[in-house]
């Protein structure tokens, strides 16, 4: 009876050393699987970290390029501004008048313009229309002095006296200057000179 007893504690005893040798190699797997299970998880973070340097790395770049941007652009307006400037400058000077221009200026006046301008005349309400000469007269000083004989049919027009060098134009009923072949065309020019000014004025 007393063998069986031993012979039974010895039996457990083996087991429980069995089952002690298990538990330890299934917790050297377990740790071993761990470990694994810890390396495969480290390279997979590496590259996240590497994802924020090169990010970091990015923006600082950034306003370093902004930077360079920036520094360019003053010079490049200060490009534009002296071209504008330089075109400013450069720009062609006005024209001076042309030989066509001021040989029109001595042609005579047209007849039907000094017509009008004696139509003016006698209409204006400004116009002095003096009786005892039965005649109609305007002067403007430093000007003109417009005298028109409705009797006679002559228009008279001359500068004033006080000028340097007299000028008087007379002019007949159908608008043709009196004794224009007389006179030079300079003369002439300056005649037409006045009638304009005369009818601009007769105008306003």
């Amino acid at each position: 009876m007393r063998n069986n007893y031993l012979g039974f504690i010895g039996f457990l005893s083996l087991t429980a050393l069995l089952a002690s040798g298990c538990t330890t190699q299934g917790m050297a797997k377990m740790d071993d699987g761990s470990a694994a299970t810890m390396a495969a998880a480290t390279p997979s973070e590496a590259p996240a970290t590497d994802t924020a340097s090169a990010a970091a790395d990015a923006s600082a770049a950034a306003p370093a390029e902004t930077a360079a941007v920036e520094a360019t652009s003053p010079a490049d307006s200060g490009t534009a501004a002296d071209t504008t400037a330089a075109a400013a400058t450069t720009a062609a000077p006005a024209a001076a008048p042309s030989d066509v221009q001021i040989a029109a200026k001595l042609l005579p006046l047209p007849p039907e313009d000094v017509i009008n301008t004696i139509q003016k005349l006698t209409k204006h309400p400004r116009v002095l229309y003096m009786s005892s000469k039965a005649q109609y007269n305007y002067y403007v000083g430093g000007l003109f002095n417009a005298e028109y004989n409705p009797g006679k049919q002559i228009f008279t027009i001359s500068n004033d006296a006080r000028q340097d060098s007299t000028l008087s134009c007379q002019y007949g009923k159908d608008g043709t200057m009196i004794d224009q072949a007389k006179l030079d065309a300079n003369t002439v020019g300056q005649c037409g000179q006045l009638v304009n000014t005369l009818s601009t004025y007769l105008s306003n």
